[in-house]
């Protein structure tokens, strides 16, 4: 159906980016040169994520949308599970990390 193909990129594109975001957070806060070259595209490592997270999106959206010509809507709820544990699972680990650091500091 033509109306789940965006829900199905849309989706798709929003688990790549958020597994994407979380490690590269984790990645900078644990190197100070990784978090350094960040901060030297936009001023602010926390920008230059910003822009990585839309990019990634943008190109696994469209990537998903050439792929998914022809999605039918249990390939759409797979994806929607997806995106949801992802959610869970990237939110767990970020407050764990962040929570260890806190107390370990």
């Amino acid at each position: 159906m033509k109306t789940l193909r965006p829900i199905f990129a849309a989706a798709g594109a929003s688990v790549v980016s958020i597994i994407v975001t979380t490690v590269v957070t984790i990645w900078a806060e644990l190197s100070a040169p990784f978090k350094a070259f960040l901060t030297n595209y936009t001023g602010h490592h926390w920008v230059t994520k910003s822009f990585l997270s839309v990019i990634v999106f943008a190109a696994c959206f469209t990537i998903c949308w050439l792929a998914g010509s022809h999605v039918a809507a249990p390939r759409t709820k797979k994806a929607l599970i997806a995106l949801e544990i992802v959610v869970l699972v990237c939110s767990v680990v970020l407050l764990g990390f962040f929570i260890y650091e806190f107390v370990k500091a």
